[in-house]
């Protein structure tokens, strides 16, 4: 496992969020998807590189396969002394069709992605993208503390859209949304991101 060191910590942050959440206040709004005109921001992130599959699968306590169904809504972690905005990830509902690890009672779930929309503007963790609607992943999954909700192992590395079989290519341009809006992963570890969802195909055989 490798560390990479940034300023801004979305896992680490939402780990702490949910410590700490006697302290805070949500609030969730419903919002809509990208326009023509939606730019593009890439924040950088403090998070740990999986050297494999099996390493993401280690970290996960949850496995799923299901669909985004849709329902999307804006979370923001608001520190009530200074009513100042901590983070923000969207919240993302999923229809579960098979667990592959850990156990689950429910058909549908709610998953923190770090990413969302706002002011015209796509805000990406580490090049991470949006669930689409009606496409099928593999999720690797941990759950929130004091939350009905799961946050995805390593962002990207724990996401893989299993209907799109090729590899992700490196566009050149993102400063539009249009542009990479089918674009499952456009960070900076286009390779190591490609090793692991080949490995995500022969381990789980999942079509």
């Amino acid at each position: 496992m490798k560390k990479k060191q940034f300023i801004f910590g979305f896992v680490l942050l939402l780990v702490t969020i949910a410590v700490m959440i006697s302290y805070w206040h949500f609030s969730s709004v419903t919002y809509n998807n990208q326009s023509s005109q939606t730019k593009v921001a890439v924040l950088d992130a403090d998070y740990d590189l999986m050297d494999d599959i099996n390493e993401v699968d280690r970290n996960a306590t949850l496995i799923v396969k299901g669909k985004f169904i849709g329902n999307r809504t804006l979370k923001e972690w608001v520190d009530e002394p200074t009513n100042t905005v901590t983070a923000t990830a969207s919240k993302s509902e999923i229809r579960v069709e098979k667990v592959l690890k850990g156990e689950l009672k429910k058909k549908e779930i709610a998953v923190y992605e770090p990413a969302y929309f706002m002011n015209d503007t796509f805000v990406s963790i580490e090049g991470y993208n949006l669930m689409q609607e009606r496409h099928n992943y593999l999720l690797f999954l941990k759950p929130m503390i004091d939350d009905d909700t799961y946050v995805i192992v390593g962002m990207y590395q724990g996401k893989y859209d299993l209907d799109s079989p090729d590899p992700v290519k490196r566009i050149s341009s993102i400063k539009e949304y249009k542009n990479l809006k089918d674009i499952e992963y456009f960070g900076d570890h286009i390779e190591e991101f490609n090793k692991l969802k080949k490995q995500v195909k022969e381990k789980y055989q999942l079509n």
